[in-house]
């Protein structure tokens, strides 16, 4: 069992402390990029409120599901060349 840190973020001008099996520096990464998401919905130093802060979900989530679609793509091409590859192969070299 991974033994859980305490890592100290920043989001939003807000100090969290997490207590979390992940790297440090992964939750620090993953901080960074909630506060860029962040600065380009609100300017800095203005107050977040919850509807800033479902915003913020909205676009992350959709960002989500269009790697998640491109993923999907990808491994749809991988599937089909090799495939393809697999058949030439067969064809070249018969068992």
């Amino acid at each position: 069992m991974t033994q859980k840190k305490s890592v100290e973020v920043v989001v939003g001008q807000q100090r969290l402390s997490l207590r979390t099996d992940r790297d440090p520096e992964h939750v620090q990464s993953v901080a960074e990029t909630v506060n860029e998401r962040l600065g380009e919905i609100l300017p800095f130093g203005q107050p977040i409120s919850h509807q800033v802060l479902l915003l913020l979900a909205m676009t992350l989530a959709e960002d989500m599901m269009a790697a998640q679609g491109e993923l999907g793509t990808l491994k749809g091409e991988v599937r089909q060349r090799s495939r393809a590859l697999l058949a030439q192969l067969e064809r070249e070299f018969p068992v």
